[in-house]
């Protein structure tokens, strides 16, 4: 039934019209029109980047590099650099010997459990170690996937020095619950 509804989804279509691996390319296209997060020679990283269509878009915005790690594997894109690991419990800057990182990318989601207030705390679990990861290694803007819920505004008043925006693409389902943080240094 839902690939029916897939195969039926208009930025789905659009997707592998445009050669990317996912309808998600066009979340990042709408979130690098409205916030102008990447520039012409920024390195960028991906947080759990499978299938690659982060990726892929990253390609069409900026000359520098480009990384991305996923606990699950994916296709070689030409041009990035991919690790299959769990940025939780690695040391990616040995994994991957990535530059200084201008831009950090998740489009990460928890394994859902069907309840909604413990798939949102997941998802702030999520949001939460991305920004650590941000700090860990002083990057200056980030965009983060998130299901929304009642303790997002709390969390969000804890990013000492990131002003924060909350976004929720078009291409996103009218039905999913995801909205997506974005983080630059203030």
């Amino acid at each position: 039934m839902w690939r029916k509804k897939q195969h039926m989804d208009h930025f789905f279509k659009k997707a592998k019209i445009n050669g990317y691996r996912a309808r998600s390319a066009f979340k990042l296209i709408e979130i690098q029109k409205k916030y102008a997060l990447i520039n012409a020679n920024d390195n960028i990283l991906d947080l759990g980047c499978a299938p690659g269509s982060w990726l892929q878009v990253s390609k069409q915005y900026t000359k520098g590099w480009i990384g991305g790690i996923d606990l699950k594997c994916i296709e070689p894109i030409s041009g990035t650099y991919f690790k299959q690991c769990d940025f939780l419990k690695s040391d990616i800057s040995e994994i991957l010997q990535m530059p200084k990182i201008d831009v950090l990318l998740s489009d990460m989601s928890p394994n859902t459990s069907g309840y909604t207030e413990i798939d949102h705390q997941s998802s702030i679990n999520l949001l939460l170690a991305v920004y650590s990861f941000a700090i860990k290694y002083d990057i200056h803007k980030f965009v983060s996937k998130i299901l929304d819920g009642p303790s997002l505004k709390n969390n969000l008043q804890s990013f000492i020095n990131y002003e924060t925006k909350i976004f929720k693409p078009q291409s996103s389902k009218t039905v999913s619950k995801e909205i997506y943080v974005i983080a630059k240094k203030i």
